[in-house]
């Protein structure tokens, strides 16, 4: 199917979601069967690290697959170098789509769900080394259906380096991932970073976390300017501690040798303070493999802001759980100066747009 045929056999423009592949919506008609498929090609970066061997080697792994709740692979291949494959195609959101909606599942809904995909996982598996189903890639049935969720993207052997379900990992491929490596990926619009070896790749956040990362850092520039003790920054950026990696906090407080703001990446000395604000799809990468970098660089504060459950996290390098902090925030980064105060309710009500 050349990649001519492909184009003429959809319908509107590509919907794009978060994962490996671009989707296309395709006219009743667009199958030679007279039945709707979804054509689903791979993202540019993942195609050009994965190669075209690989991937339809190990796509016909996964269509060996079988089980009702997991959709079957109609066909695959590669048109003048776009690698594709063709599924059934499935009216519904995505698990991604309502957790970015919702922000979270209602524990009993979430329970009665994972109950009905224990099935999909009593089997074993194909041999090789497998990730775990992203949220992209399960189509939930209608609250109140007795079926299970569907699975769309199936759990495919591409020797992810860092396989965690809502964020998308790359494949390690000709050896370990560089941030020379990283920096020479095609810019495609979402944010890669490099962090203790994994390659982390995320989708442009949503606008409400845009709003608290902006709060978060005029309210850090106005306290440093009193006190002159360090700069405040927001990525994106490319921040390295001392190994080979690419970090890009949401906000971070540096200082540099000469006391001056930074003109090259190079010259930050020392941070002492970095701020994520969680993501439905970052949850995970930022209380977890981040969380851990930043304690292992010795960085003094580190903090994980929730919005749905407006809460800080606040975490110190020795920590083994973190402070949680709702009603006020104090953080000196400077003894004799006077120390920054939040009120975090107010602060979380400006972010939230609240009266």
């Amino acid at each position: 199917m050349p990649a001519q045929r492909c184009r003429r056999s959809v319908s509107g423009p590509p919907a794009i979601p978060e994962g490996r592949v671009r989707r296309w919506n395709p006219a009743p008609n667009a199958s030679r069967h007279e039945r709707l498929v979804a054509v689903k090609v791979l993202r540019d970066a993942l195609a050009s690290a994965v190669g075209a061997e690989r991937f339809l080697a190990e796509i016909r792994t996964t269509a060996g697959l079988q089980h009702p709740h997991i959709l079957p692979l109609h066909d695959s291949g590669s048109a003048d170098g776009i690698l594709y494959y063709v599924m059934p195609y499935i009216e519904g959101e995505s698990l991604r789509d309502r957790l970015e909606r919702e922000g979270q599942l209602p524990i009993e809904d979430a329970v009665a769900r994972a109950v009905r995909s224990v099935p999909m996982f009593t089997g074993a598996p194909p041999p090789g080394p497998w990730r775990p189903f992203e949220p992209g890639g399960v189509d939930w049935i209608p609250p109140g259906s007795p079926h299970a969720p569907i699975v769309a993207d199936g759990p495919l052997p591409l020797h992810f380096s860092l396989a965690e379900p809502s964020v998308m990992g790359m494949p390690q491929t000709s050896g370990p991932w560089t941030a020379e490596r990283v920096r020479a990926l095609p810019d495609d619009g979402q944010r890669y970073e490099l962090v203790s070896g994994e390659l982390v790749v995320t989708p442009a956040p949503r606008g409400v976390h845009q709003v608290a990362v902006f709060r978060l850092g005029v309210l850090l520039d106005q306290y440093l300017k009193t006190t002159g003790a360090a700069h405040v920054l927001i990525s994106p950026a490319d921040v390295n501690l001392g190994e080979d990696e690419i970090l890009q906090p949401d906000v971070f407080v540096y200082r540099t040798a000469t006391g001056r703001e930074l003109r090259e990446w190079s010259e930050i000395t020392e941070l002492l303070l970095v701020i994520e604000v969680l993501s439905p799809s970052t949850a995970y990468i930022d209380r977890q493999l981040k969380r851990r970098r930043y304690q292992r660089a010795r960085v003094p504060e580190y903090w994980v802001v929730d919005l749905d459950a407006r809460l800080v996290e606040r975490w110190r390098p020795d920590d083994e759980r973190p402070e949680l902090l709702g009603e006020t925030l104090e953080w000196r980064p400077v003894a004799a100066a006077e120390p920054l105060i939040l009120d975090l309710p107010a602060l979380f009500g400006r972010i939230l747009g609240e009266p």
